[in-house]
């Protein structure tokens, strides 16, 4: 699909999220960095493996590893996207107004870290907090 954009996120451990933009030739016009930390193998594989996709076709490769995910388009970063992914339903309107208050790129980060919450939850024991809290408290930067 020539002159698409393509968000493509990494595994939880990674964190990476990356945002590719072609023109209606298919040549690559615009790369943001969103958010995360590249490691030494990602670097190899990019850049020195000559995988940075420089060219639309060249996503494909992406498509192909397991530990990243490419969705078509800039990534749905709505308040529905995240109370529907979130399990506890509760305060809606307070969760709300915090959504409103959250940059993109932490819009991004919580929803995209809202499994890797759950998971710390259930490691250790705990409920999840109420929503309102998750994102108060910015807790999709909890570590295991």
């Amino acid at each position: 699909m020539k002159g698409s954009t393509y968000t493509v996120s990494g595994t939880e451990t990674s964190g990476i999220i990356w945002k590719f933009t072609y023109n209606l030739d298919g040549l690559l016009s615009k790369f943001e960095f969103l958010e995360g930390t590249m490691t030494q193998p990602m670097i190899e594989w990019l850049f020195i493996k000559s995988k940075f996709p420089y060219h639309e076709d060249m996503i494909d490769a992406f498509k192909k590893r397991p530990d990243l995910t490419v969705e078509v388009g800039d990534p749905d970063l709505s308040f529905e996207r995240f109370w529907n992914l979130y399990a506890k339903k509760q305060k809606k309107i307070v969760t709300e107004k915090l959504w409103k208050k959250l940059t993109d790129q932490n819009r991004l980060a919580a929803i995209n870290g809202i499994k890797k919450y759950k998971t710390i939850c259930r490691m250790n024991n705990h409920g999840q907090a109420l929503p309102d809290t998750y994102l108060s408290q910015q807790r999709w930067l909890d570590e295991m």
